[in-house]
């Protein structure tokens, strides 16, 4: 049988020291040498970073396409729409100049065509439906931009989404939550906007720039060289300003999604903040943030409308010297007012466009460092792998309406082909739609955990070792007590043991197998816990209940309740089990939320239970209550306590102290109260003293 194995590649590197020696006699000749060495170096750097930028850019603009790709349909009836239109415009200058020159009585060009055919009123007739038409196609390129955008960023904020849930725990702790929320919403809107509107709306300048280049060469050639001389730089300068803006606008999100960071956790712990009489506190860190963002933001504001207003200057330029020397031409002959009216506008139309498509330019810069920012988490391989039934779950009918990728939705169900090569779940064949309330009742089987020589330290902090050489056995069906002081590495055990994070050295084995041969989604099936502080959700009782198993009946969810005592309680409430139970589950006392937790972690039915201090914050009635839950919770399971109330680890059958990442002392509770000197002991003296 394969394991699933997450591999991680560590370990020191030794970083190499430089030293220079100079002689004094050389020196002149040295500096000069290392003078020449630094230019040549910095040139090379220069080089090696353009290169890398269009490598970036090109790379970036790959990967939009193929995100598009499902929308390719859509997007090429809107492109082929969008040609038209812009075809159709392209005939109204030179309806134009006919009308002009026919209105004038000065039509030069001397056409064989009946004047009823070539009248001015025969003329605004066409220029009126050629403009009806332009009209019906830019409805209809519309309308299949926008359904195509639409999809496109549900899909990309699908698979965003994915790809940070799935991260490791070590991922978010070091990223702030408000920096992943702006990518997931103003990102993604800036990316579906850079495949959509910006690269259509580029197409659509080129197009037009195009056929107004051509048609001014074909009214007249010198007039066309002039108008065309203003290309060449304006390319040049948007090139180099879109680099620009790109690492600037990368900043500013950055500045952005800082700010977030700070409402984000503000509101969290919004409780907190109004007791401390923080609001002003909090209002300043926030308006510093956004002012700074809002600074870089003015500087790329400015980059931007000098680089438009040079622009605008030099097609001004350029449209005045069209005017005079075509001026010229009109008086000498040579071109009818018609047609020099047709050429002005063919120059305006070809430098708004040409300025249009430096200005693309630069928003598809900007563009493309969200894209970035996006494809960076999407590319992030988690530490810890995420199961392959992540991903088989986007091939669900919901999001197949909203056209999955066909390459996504092949992988998808490779990876969930490959779960029978997957150690599964004990009970993973017990069909819930089936199971009667009984379920909550039959005893699983527990298992045994062994953890052997285990050293780690968070990933934030990889120079403090946590746990350092660990080494811990508890049998199956056993109850284990785990005491000790703050820091000892008490909850690292709890997050070692649902993989939320992988020992740096060591093994750990529940049952037979060693987790890190094990689906990590798996593990935590096996493994139930209930914290200090229990999370709820800000939706219903029951919801929160059924969390632990959401394919779970009405008649399980209500079994699990009575069987934690929650029912105690929520009867009360009108709703009952319907009570909304507010954020964080703020509108139920902490003993409340205890039994909800433990409720939630009676229906997941796992074989290992693992109580992190969950009666330490509540007074001594609410600890009976939920004690009394914990009780039921621990029939027929393997059980870790991590606690130091005498009345949670009394009745254990192993204590275990830990005393800075290892087990100091092991045994059951009358054999340690009997070491007169020993650590637990004096824990249980101290906590006598305090109560």
């Amino acid at each position: 049988m394969k394991s699933f194995k997450a591999i991680a590649s560590g370990g020191s590197r030794s970083k190499p020291s430089y030293s220079r020696i100079i002689d004094r006699k050389d020196s002149s000749d040295d500096d000069y040498r290392e003078g020449r060495s630094s230019t040549t170096t910095t040139t090379t750097r220069e080089k090696k970073k353009l290169h890398d930028d269009k490598s970036s850019n090109m790379e970036s603009m790959t990967r939009l396409m193929d995100l598009a790709r499902p929308e390719r349909h859509l997007l090429a009836f809107s492109a082929i729409f969008m040609a038209f239109s812009s075809a159709v415009s392209l005939a109204v200058p030179s309806f134009s100049g006919k009308i002009i020159d026919l209105s004038i009585g000065s039509n030069q060009k001397g056409d064989d065509e009946d004047e009823d055919e070539q009248s001015p009123f025969t003329l605004l007739l066409g220029l009126l439906g050629i403009m009806t038409l332009s009209g019906f196609f830019g409805f209809f390129r519309i309308l299949w931009q926008a359904q195509a955008g639409h999809r496109l960023v549900a899909r990309l904020r699908r698979h965003l989404y994915a790809s940070i849930i799935t991260q490791d725990k070590a991922f978010f702790d070091a990223t702030p939550q408000g920096d992943l929320i702006s990518r997931l919403a103003s990102d993604a809107d800036l990316v579906q906007s850079a495949v959509t509107d910006k690269a259509l709306g580029l197409l659509r300048n080129v197009v037009v720039s195009v056929g107004a280049v051509g048609l001014l060469f074909y009214t007249s050639i010198s007039l066309a060289l002039i108008s065309v001389a203003i290309l060449p730089p304006i390319a040049l300068a948007a090139r180099m300003v879109g680099r620009r803006m790109r690492d600037r606008q990368k900043q500013v999100r950055e500045l952005h999604a800082s700010a977030t960071s700070l409402v984000e956790q503000a509101l969290t712990c919004i409780t907190t903040v109004q007791q401390f009489v923080a609001e002003e506190f909090e209002v300043q860190q926030y308006n510093k943030a956004i002012n700074e963002a809002h600074v870089q933001g003015i500087q790329n504001t400015k980059l931007q409308a000098l680089f438009r207003s040079v622009m605008q200057l030099v097609v001004n330029l350029a449209l005045l010297c069209v005017l005079g020397y075509g001026g010229m031409l009109v008086s000498q002959g040579q071109l009818t007012p018609g047609d020099l009216a047709s050429f002005v506008m063919y120059s305006v139309m070809m430098g708004g466009n040409v300025s249009g498509i430096s200005t693309m330019y630069i928003d598809l810069m900007k563009a493309i460092a969200a894209a970035n920012r996006v494809f960076e988490i999407m590319d992030r391989e988690p530490a810890i792998p995420a199961s392959p039934m992540v991903l088989a779950a986007e091939s669900s009918p919901e999001i197949e309406l909203l056209m999955v990728p066909p390459t996504i939705e092949r992988e998808a169900t490779k990876s969930f082909d490959r779960r029978d090569t997957l150690k599964m779940d004990p009970f993973e064949d017990i069909e819930l739609g089936d199971m009667s309330s009984s379920i909550i009742k039959k005893d699983p089987v527990p298992l045994s955990v062994n953890i052997e020589n285990v050293t780690f330290s968070y990933p934030t902090r990889s120079d403090s070792k946590v746990l350092n050489g660990l080494n811990l056995s508890i049998g199956a069906g056993q109850v284990l007590a785990v005491v000790g002081g703050s820091g000892a590495g008490k909850s690292t055990i709890a997050s070692l043991l649902t993989r939320l994070y992988d020992p740096d050295s060591g093994s750990i084995q529940m049952g037979t197998d060693q987790i890190l041969d094990l689906d990590p989604q798996q593990v935590r099936h096996n493994v139930g816990i209930v914290v200090q502080e229990p999370l709820l959700f800000p939706t219903t009782i029951e919801a929160n209940i059924r969390y632990g198993s959401p394919h779970a009946t009405e008649e399980q969810v209500r079994e699990a309740a009575r069987l934690a005592f929650v029912l105690d309680f929520a009867d009360k409430f009108p709703e009952g089990l319907q009570t909304v139970v507010g954020a964080r589950g703020t509108q139920l006392s902490g003993g409340q939320k205890q039994r909800v937790a433990v409720a939630r972690c009676i229906l997941k039915n796992p074989p290992i239970v693992i109580f992190d201090e969950a009666t330490s914050a509540l007074d001594a009635e609410s600890e009976s209550q939920v004690q009394r839950a914990i009780d039921t919770a621990c029939q027929g399971r393997t059980v870790i306590m991590i606690a130091h109330r005498l009345s949670t680890i009394r009745n254990a059958d192993t204590i275990a102290v830990l005393r800075d990442g290892q087990v100091s002392e092991l045994g059951s509770f009358d054999e340690l109260m009997e070491k007169q000197a020993g650590a637990f002991r004096q824990l249980m003296e101290k906590q006598l003293v305090h109560e």
